[in-house]
């Protein structure tokens, strides 16, 4: 999930953080559409699938400062990230 920092004093800091399985869950359901919310097997087996995905998956909550110049320096960070 990439979201972008937020200033407090000084330059906005860049972060990396895990999400819960559950923070994981309600991110991915967010990003389900369906045009037929009729079908409740349908949406129970999405629900599943999702659940199941999310248990299996590191997902991370990533804020980057809002600067160009500072690319390189979010690039070393998701990748020391991916080395974890």
């Amino acid at each position: 999930m990439l979201e972008h920092a937020r200033r407090s004093r000084g330059p906005a800091r860049l972060s990396i953080e895990p999400l819960s399985v559950r923070d994981t869950l309600v991110e991915l359901i967010g990003h389900l559409y369906r045009l037929d919310v009729g079908r409740r097997d349908v949406l129970q087996r999405d629900f599943d699938r999702l659940a199941d995905t999310a248990s299996r998956l590191r997902m991370c909550r990533l804020r980057v400062p809002r600067s160009l110049r500072r690319l390189d320096e979010v690039r070393e960070a998701i990748l020391a990230d991916l080395r974890i």
